[in-house]
Formats: structure tokens, C-alpha cells, sequence
């Protein structure tokens, strides 16, 4: 693994904590066929969006991507980068297989689903974003949703499936818009609007200047990078 992949923890300190609640009911036997309704749209919902991101940049460069992400991950928590490194005893943690990737291919957001302990009372959704920069990508993570437990079933914690299924109905839905005039499916190239928005860089006008604030922020989480009782890597 090259120095450069040494990537982000927490990339923006405008970033903030989001917290969804979910209000968990009960279904009738008559709402039954609503959610079977719901079931075969999120369905094909997450059929295209996966269509959609492997054709920006094909199967084999998607597949690339995936894996560089992954080692990355494994890279972060070994080298005990904040945000990353996890006590196993206490998180269970998975990146989603869906890169939602913009037109330009410089870019990208998915999501990490993280499990907490039996004594939690819920667990979260990560955002997940990628920056290309002169033919590198750097990874790095955005803000959190809670999502409280069953209150029924609190020791519980909400399955990996569920969570990316909440994520396909809530983060990855404006990933696609519809062509006002041909009534087409397309990028939404607003949904990448996190990784170019004033919060994070009120003077940046470049994709120049945008770069230079991630690979500073690269270098000054490896920086503060958790080195307590820590023995370098060899």
C-alpha cells in the first residue's frame, strides 16, 4: 500500500452528526400487500442504481475500486486511524457494494453500515466518500445517521441487509433524477454536492483548490492517528 492511499478519518469539520429516528410500527394484515409493493420497488430501485454506477466506468473498474477501498479500510483500522479503528468485542462494520459514481468518474459516495454491541439501543449508517485525484483515490468518511433499534427487540442489533436497505430508501435515492425533457433516468451530479459544497471550503472557486484541502486533510488525520501502546506496521 503506497503512502498516498494513507486516506481520511473525518474529512470536514463541518461535517455534523445526523440522527434519524425511525418510528418502528406494527402492520395490519391489510398493509401487507403495500409492503410486498414496497418490497419489488426498492427492488428494482436498487437494480438500476447498481446499472447505473457500474456503467459510468465499467465492471472491471468498478470492481478495482471496490478492492482499493476494502484494503484501504483494513489499512485505516491497522494503523489505528480515528473513526476507523473499532474494537471488534464492540462493532461490527461493512462498506457497501454500491459506489455511486458521478459522470466525470472523479468521485463517488456509498455508505459503511456499523452493528454495536448488544447493549446499544441503535446503530448507524456512514456516509462514505471517494476523491480522485491525478489518477488516485483517496477514501473518506462523512456524516452518521442513527437508526434506533426495535424498541421490542433492543439487544438486537439491525441486520446489515436491513441497513442497506434503509440506505437504498434514504441516502441513495437522489443518486438518479429523471430528464425533464426526455423523462429518462441520469446522474444527479447535485447528489455529489457534499464534496463541493461551501461548508468545506467557503473559498474554493477550482477542483484545484478542492483538491489541495483533501490531501491536507489526508496528512493531518494521519498526524493525529491513535499511537497509544501502537508498534508501527512492518
Amino acid at each position: 500500500m503506497q503512502k498516498a492511499m494513507f486516506n481520511l478519518d473525518k474529512v470536514f469539520p463541518f461535517v455534523v452528526l445526523v440522527v434519524l429516528v425511525w418510528f418502528i410500527s406494527s402492520c395490519s394484515s391489510n398493509d401487507k400487500g403495500e409492503l410486498a409493493d414496497h418490497g419489488r420497488e426498492a427492488l428494482e430501485r436498487r437494480k438500476l442504481l447498481y446499472k447505473f454506477a457500474r456503467s459510468m466506468i465499467g465492471q472491471n473498474e468498478y470492481h478495482l475500486i471496490q478492492r482499493k477501498l476494502a484494503d484501504s479500510i483494513e489499512f485505516y483500522k491497522k494503523n489505528r486511524l480515528k473513526s476507523f479503528y473499532y474494537d471488534d468485542q464492540n462493532y461490527s462494520t461493512t462498506t457497501d457494494s454500491l459506489l455511486c459514481i458521478n459522470t466525470a468518474n472523479n468521485k463517488f459516495i456509498t455508505s459503511r453500515y456499523i452493528r454495536y454491541s448488544n447493549n446499544s439501543k441503535m446503530d448507524a449508517i456512514e456516509y462514505f466518500y471517494g476523491v480522485k485525484i491525478k489518477e488516485q483515490w483517496y477514501f473518506f468518511s462523512g456524516p452518521t445517521v442513527y437508526i434506533p433499534r426495535d424498541p421490542e427487540n433492543l439487544k438486537t442489533p439491525t441486520s446489515f441487509t436491513k441497513l442497506h436497505e434503509i440506505a437504498i430508501d434514504n441516502i441513495f435515492k437522489g443518486y438518479l433524477k429523471k430528464n425533464k425533457e426526455s423523462g429518462e433516468w441520469e446522474i444527479n451530479e447535485g447528489f455529489f454536492a457534499d464534496l463541493t459544497g461551501n461548508a468545506g471550503c467557503a473559498d474554493c472557486e477550482t477542483q484545484v483548490q478542492w483538491d489541495s484541502v483533501y490531501l491536507a486533510t489526508v496528512r493531518e488525520n494521519w498526524k493525529n492517528r491513535d499511537t497509544t501502546n501502537y508498534k508501527p506496521l512492518q
